[in-house]
């Protein structure tokens, strides 16, 4: 059932054309790998990631076994990318979010690190958002909040039932998941409710 569920999504995933999707399904797929390389280092694999591993190996093939077989199938897909992805810093929806960041960090260092308030500036990204709103204290709290969600719950989650235990993980990779997505198109320093959950 999950893997259904993993499949379809990653199928809607890659037709929805979003450049953030694409930007953020890459970020995701390197923490994935980090964590896969972390449970490999204290050689403690689990048989999931084993699963998941095998699960790419196979698609990694297939796909290769389709380019072989027949040339140039998957070039609608990487020119599709090449336009999304690499090439979006040169559309006009990339050159006015880069405005929106360059004012929004300029409205930073005029305020010497302040910030300008809470919807004051218009950023295309979390971060930016974030320090130029919030200035460089909200953005300390932020960062501390972030690492505390992130990090900072290991030791109670040793002493709780396995179950509860899967839900804080569970949530946990929600949070991530969104704040990658914010960081990528959110103008706003509010990074959502999943993220206070």
């Amino acid at each position: 059932l999950m893997l259904g569920l993993w499949l379809t999504l990653a199928v809607l995933l890659t037709l929805s054309t979003s450049s953030t999707a694409y930007a953020g399904l890459t970020i995701l797929a390197l923490a994935a790998a980090a964590g896969l390389a972390r449970s490999v280092a204290k050689n403690r694999v689990r048989r999931r990631e084993l699963f998941v591993v095998a699960l790419f190996a196979v698609l990694l093939v297939l796909a290769l076994a389709i380019a072989l077989y027949r040339e140039g199938f998957f070039d609608p897909f990487l020119n599709l990318l090449d336009t999304m992805v690499l090439d979006k810093s040169s559309s006009d929806s990339g050159r006015e979010r880069s405005y929106w960041n360059q004012k929004s960090l300029q409205a930073f260092r005029d305020t010497y690190g302040l910030g300008i308030g809470v919807g004051s500036s218009r950023a295309s990204g979390w971060p930016v958002a974030v320090l130029s709103q919030l200035g460089v204290i909200g953005a300390l709290l932020m960062a501390q909040l972030t690492l505390v969600m992130f990090g900072g719950l290991r030791d109670i989650r040793r002493v709780l039932d396995p179950e509860i235990e899967t839900i804080i993980a569970s949530v946990q990779a929600s949070a991530f998941g969104s704040l990658v997505a914010a960081s990528l198109i959110m103008g706003t320093p509010d990074p959502g409710l999943l993220y206070f959950i």
